[in-house]
């Protein structure tokens, strides 16, 4: 199918299955009242970020880019009142965003949104805490570092979720060497590669990969 072919089918399935909520058109409009950038998820996205979320029966979420909270309350749509998202965000005006936005979805109590660099607050968590799904859409170049601190924090059966791995096509084409493009390229390459994955990508919208650590759950996540 050719791509206005694809957007309109994209659009059909969103009208269908993935209806926004009041506050999900909000954090949009908001956005771009703002002037800030519109790279959220779309709404497909964040519909299949919700059904693998409630499939796999997550209850600690680890979101690593906030922005505005768009696909922190699309991950929280339909998981019970005991689900806790932890979501990171490096600029203060998107985390101020993001907490007004469930405030008004009346998801503060099971959205923490923690401000600062991710590199150093994973660094934190590592050891500390564990999840039942990590999502990952935030600077591509740091794309393999997330990789691996979030393996370090997913057990058994965890889910490992990433935004934009086809980079619009770009770690298909050997000739393109920009630093994001190695890097997605790299954490595609390196996780398709680690025997306590089973992953793929799914190219919907700009890729998202898909992956389950290996092994069965003892219990729940604490």
């Amino acid at each position: 199918m050719d791509e206005a072919t694809l957007e309109r089918c994209a659009n059909y399935i969103e009208a269908l299955h993935a209806p926004e909520t009041d506050t999900m058109r909000w954090i949009r409009d908001e956005l771009d009242r703002r002037e800030l950038p519109l790279i959220h998820v779309s709404a497909l996205e964040g519909r299949l970020l919700a059904l693998l979320a409630a499939t796999a029966g997550a209850r600690r979420l680890l979101e690593i880019g906030t922005l505005g909270g768009y696909s922190g309350l699309w991950l929280l749509s339909l998981l019970p009142s005991d689900a806790r998202l932890v979501t990171l965000e490096r600029e203060p005006a998107h985390a101020e965003l993001a907490r007004q936005a469930m405030a008004r979805a009346g998801e503060e109590g099971r959205a923490e949104v923690r401000l600062g660099d991710a590199r150093e607050t994973l660094e934190d968590l590592a050891g500390r805490a564990s999840f039942d799904l990590v999502f990952i859409d935030a600077d591509k170049e740091s794309y393999p570092f997330y990789l691996q601190e979030a393996t370090g924090l997913l057990g058994p059966g965890g889910l490992l979720v990433a935004d934009n791995t086809l980079w619009r096509g770009r770690v298909a084409d050997p000739s393109d060497q920009d630093p994001s493009t190695i890097a997605i390229r790299t954490f595609n390459e390196r996780l398709a590669g680690d025997e306590r994955f089973d992953a793929v990508i799914v190219p919907v919208r700009d890729g998202l990969t898909v992956a389950r650590r290996r092994g069965e759950r003892s219990g729940r996540s604490g």
